[in-house]
């Protein structure tokens, strides 16, 4: 090819380019009702009745932090750690008579029912103990009783997991918990207490708690735990054995049945046992039963990233807020590509989004605008070059140790990227230079005919067609490219024959391709 011909197919290629190729994703915003909250990421995953600890361990399911951390505005000056396992996501009903120490047999003295979740709803617990130590009960005359409609009573531990509800949680934070009596407990009048020998004297609170201790039966139902007095069990000891603010184990709320002074505790190192409820070393480990119906993300407590280890933080819608505006594009290379993003609400200008699968209903990435915040696509996740994939947008105020680490969201925007390509293509040793966003894609602009053999088989003529509709844009790209009196009716053949140089033999400075365009 001549040095003349290759600039102007250079420049033919290029006005195709610009006239066909898609530099940036699109996207389209969907119907704004109903709202749409797509998968968390996270509790999405799980099936009704998935008890995540049973089924694994404690050390392998993924830690939550929700609530403060630190000891500003928590509950007695605590320090705490913030840090919340799932034990069950929803429905799952209470069991009457679980037994954490079924080695020993069939006791009744030593069995209690378990935590009822109610459905779309999970039960956290702490991973450590939150507060100081304290008496289960603090009368001069001590019992198991938990609380009572005599007396209005409530023991010291209900008390205080009634003070921790309040204080350790952030006003928002507070509405995504569910008030409800536990059951489980000893409501006997507080200096009776109960001690005939039988779970069958239990009963469910006579108060509603956000945040409580669990049952002794908790411990069988949600993690399996069947070895009391025999063994520690390390699915439920503190991280390496030590609890915060010097404690050396956590309240139960279950009474021992079978003695007025005694209810059950939980050791440092995972031994259950039993306690003299005026025991001044234990402190609460609270349990809390967390409502999902308004979770849009689940994602990592860093960079708001669908990583698969690592702490996770939530991010719920609050109701009523929404976005007044935004707009997302795409930007960077392939292999590097980020989304651009921006927007205002009453929450703010920081936004926060998701990327789903809408077939597998998984969450491929996620990430937020503000500081430290993920916007890399998950351009590896991406692998269909045809599927559509759902893009969340919305406004976030981001939660923080001191208020309370749950992000609060506004309704999402619901938008599609389409035909995405994250596959590299190969190379056909074609080099683009100067661009930093789109991609190379194949048309066809021409068509073969009336192909002519010499009679040794070798293809001395061909003809080049102009596909039928493509007529009108190829005349007006060779236009742009510098053609002077382009065939109107078959410009690509005109191309072919002005633009392709075939080398003569013998060789001549013929540029036209006049004697055999294409024919090698």
């Amino acid at each position: 090819m001549s040095k003349r011909g290759l600039p102007a197919l250079v420049a033919f290629g290029l006005a195709l380019f610009m006239l066909a190729a898609e530099m940036v994703v699109p996207v389209e915003r969907a119907s704004a009702a109903p709202v749409d909250l797509g998968p968390d990421g996270y509790f999405s995953t799980l099936g009704a009745g998935a008890l995540p600890v049973a089924s694994g361990n404690w050390a392998s399911t993924r830690r939550i932090v929700f609530g403060k951390q630190g000891n500003t505005g928590t509950y007695g000056g605590a320090t705490v750690s913030g840090g919340y396992k799932t034990l069950a996501k929803g429905a799952v009903a209470s069991v009457p008579d679980a037994n954490a120490f079924s080695q020993y047999g069939n006791q009744a003295y030593l069995k209690s029912a378990t935590t009822s979740v109610a459905a779309n709803e999970a039960l956290l617990w702490a991973d450590n103990t939150v507060t100081a130590a304290f008496r289960f009960d603090t009368n001069a005359t001590y019992s198991n009783s938990f609380d009572s409609a005599t007396g209005s009573y409530q023991s010291n531990l209900a008390q205080v997991s009634d003070a921790v509800g309040a204080a350790n949680y952030s006003s928002f934070e507070q509405s995504l918990l569910r008030a409800a009596p536990v059951e489980g407990v000893c409501t006997a009048a507080q200096p009776v207490g109960c001690g005939s020998g039988s779970y069958t004297q239990q009963s469910d609170s006579e108060n509603a708690y956000r945040v409580f201790p669990l049952s002794v039966g908790d411990l069988n139902g949600f993690v399996g735990t069947t070895s009391g007095w025999v063994s520690a069990d390390a699915n439920l000891a503190c991280p390496s054995n030590t609890c915060a603010n010097g404690v050396s184990g956590s309240w139960l709320r279950s009474a021992y049945w079978d003695n007025v002074p005694y209810t059950f505790g939980l050791r440092n190192d995972g031994y259950p046992g039993r306690y003299n409820s005026n025991y001044t070393a234990f402190g609460l480990r609270p349990a809390v039963r967390l409502g999902l119906d308004g979770l849009l993300l689940s994602a990592d407590s860093g960079d708001q990233g669908q990583n698969t280890s690592g702490d996770l933080r939530l991010t719920y819608v609050e109701s009523g807020r929404q976005l007044d505006s935004w707009s997302a594009s795409v930007v960077g290379a392939v292999g590097s590509r980020a989304l651009s993003l921006s927007g205002s609400s009453d929450l703010g200008s920081d936004m926060g989004w998701k990327i789903v699968d809408p077939v597998t209903s998984t969450v491929l990435g996620s990430g937020r605008t503000s500081a430290g915040g993920n916007m890399a696509l998950p351009e590896a996740a991406m692998t269909s070059a045809t599927k559509d994939y759902d893009l969340y947008v919305w406004g976030q105020e981001d939660g923080s140790a001191a208020v309370g680490l749950t992000n609060r969201a506004t309704e999402p925007v619901k938008m599609t990227i389409r035909g995405w390509q994250v596959r590299t293509p190969p190379a056909y040793g074609i080099d683009v230079t100067g661009v930093t966003s789109g991609g190379l894609r194949a048309y066809r602009i021409g068509d073969y005919a009336d192909m002519v053999f010499d009679h040794t088989g070798a293809l001395r003529s061909v003809k080049l067609e102009t596909p039928a509709g493509l007529v009108s844009a190829l005349l007006a790209a060779a236009g742009v490219a510098g053609g002077v009196g382009v065939d109107a009716g078959n410009p690509i053949g005109w191309v072919g024959s002005h633009w392709l140089g075939y080398p003569t033999s013998p060789l001549s400075d013929d540029v036209t391709s006049a004697f055999s365009p294409y024919a090698g």
